[in-house]
């Protein structure tokens, strides 16, 4: 019996239909094997940071994203989420451990505020959310490579099925 998750997922996707049609221009083949959704875990902030400039400070908000597998860092626009109910097994598991992705979280937002104002200021910055969330990517196969699409902003990767191990 398949067991079934409540997930928060990024709401602006493309479908299954859009994958493929997209898959088809990119491989050129009508000869797909299977089609798979799965889930990307990512931990998911909202940072305020407080600049000390000459004449003042400045207040801004960070939304940030720390993957949950591999641990970088990265900036994205505000998003909506929806809760989805998914078999678990579509489901990447986490692998960093939400106190090093806070861990993380900090270096990357030093970082990235370094190289956005060119200072190295003492950021003062606080945490408003955390929480775990998720991202749908698309894996579809053909019988001699496979594309996976990332659903949210329809980059892909072509994955030889021969290199495979």
């Amino acid at each position: 019996m398949r067991q079934y998750i409540s997930i928060p997922l990024i709401n602006e996707h493309i479908q299954k239909k859009e994958a493929q049609d997209l898959a088809k221009k990119i491989i050129n083949s009508d000869e797909i094997i299977s089609i798979n959704p799965f889930y990307y875990p990512y931990y998911h902030y909202n940072v305020n940071c407080k600049l000390p400039f000459l004449f003042g400070g400045k207040r801004i908000t960070i939304n940030a994203l720390i993957d949950a597998c591999s641990g970088q860092g990265l900036t994205t626009d505000e998003f909506g989420l929806a809760k989805v109910f998914i078999p678990k097994e579509q489901m990447l598991d986490i692998k960093k451990q939400q106190v090093h992705a806070d861990i993380a979280l900090k270096s990357f937002i030093v970082n990235h505020l370094q190289r956005k104002f060119r200072t190295f200021f003492d950021y003062k910055t606080t945490v408003e959310n955390r929480s775990v969330i998720y991202k749908l990517f698309w894996m579809i196969e053909y019988a001699t490579e496979s594309v996976l699409i990332d659903s949210f902003t329809e980059d892909f990767e072509i994955l030889d099925i021969k290199k495979r191990a």
